[in-house]
């Protein structure tokens, strides 16, 4: 029966379990796991990373993991760490301040995309201690790092706490509301200008929208935002800063628009493309020196709404 279940599985979401639920897991056949190419654990407990190595060498086929707040209640253990399954792509976390797991991937030379974000400050060293070590950064396999730093009213400097020089490296993209970067960049000031840019390619502004900042405050927050990206050498090396402005409408005017859902589009002159014409200029007036280099990306969202 357990093999029938899991056989055809190519996903797993495992979450909100506790340490007695991993040996009745385990005790499954292992064909079970054999065509599993994306495990995410969500909120899960184990007694020691023991069972959890276990569980990952178990997964030949394992090209994703996410991990949401795993954590052990004892660090002991013989293992050097993971080094299987040799298909492992990427891996994404969410880390609290629970303790470091990504000491146990420092051996795994195949992740090419590592995606962290990051809810405490004392998680950006564990961060940055396995991007040292990882035999997939020292063999250039590891190209991309995603940074999301979710960490409010944080005081360190974030240039200070994670090396976005290394050689071999990846290069890195910054995730995160626009009020957050301002503050772990902008209120330590800029870096020599001797100093060589970094390997920061990308920004991505989750929270902009030309609705939520009009008024005194947009004349603030993205002029300050603009300033030094353009001042510190450390961002020389961007070559994009990506956000989306929306804007809502009737269904029945974005129908009328020619509003193809999917690709977030609607026909050039309509109301609607009129509308976010505008608003797309109000925030590249607010950016000038970002879009003179040419790295601002801006993604148009149609919305739907009741009024």
């Amino acid at each position: 029966m357990s093999e029938a279940l899991f056989r055809s599985a190519n996903e797993m979401d495992i979450r909100s379990m506790t340490s007695t639920f991993w040996p009745l897991l385990l005790d499954l056949p292992h064909r079970c796991f054999m065509g599993v190419k994306k495990l995410a654990l969500s909120q899960a407990i184990f007694d020691s990373p023991d069972p959890f190595i276990t569980l990952i060498a178990l997964l030949p086929s394992l090209e994703q993991l996410e991990l949401n707040f795993v954590v052990f209640r004892s660090g002991n253990t013989e293992s050097k760490g993971i080094s299987q399954p040799k298909k492992l792509r990427k891996l994404k976390l969410i880390m609290g301040a629970a303790g470091d797991i990504l000491w146990l991937f420092q051996p795994c030379k195949t992740i090419e995309e590592f995606v962290a974000e990051v809810n405490k400050e004392q998680a950006l060293s564990y961060v940055n201690s396995f991007l040292a070590s990882s035999l997939a950064v020292k063999n250039g396999t590891l190209a991309h790092c995603t940074l999301r730093p979710n960490i409010p009213r944080s005081q360190r400097d974030l240039r200070k706490e994670i090396d976005f020089f290394l050689d071999p490296g990846p290069h890195f993209t910054i995730e995160g509301e626009l009020s957050n970067l301002l503050v772990i960049f902008n209120n330590f000031g800029p870096r020599s200008p001797s100093h060589s840019p970094s390997k920061l390619t990308r920004i991505i502004l989750h929270d902009v929208n030309a609705a939520v900042y009009r008024g005194r405050n947009r004349l603030h927050v993205f002029p300050s935002f603009d300033g030094w990206l353009a001042k510190d050498a450390f961002f020389q090396s961007l070559e994009e800063v990506w956000l989306q402005v929306s804007e809502t409408f009737r269904k029945e005017v974005l129908i009328m628009a020619g509003w193809n859902e999917s690709a977030m589009t609607v026909d050039e002159g309509s109301i609607p493309h009129v509308v976010m014409q505008d608003r797309i200029r109000e925030v590249e007036e607010l950016l000038p020196r970002c879009k003179r280099r040419g790295i601002l990306k801006i993604k148009a969202v149609y919305m739907t709404g009741s009024f």
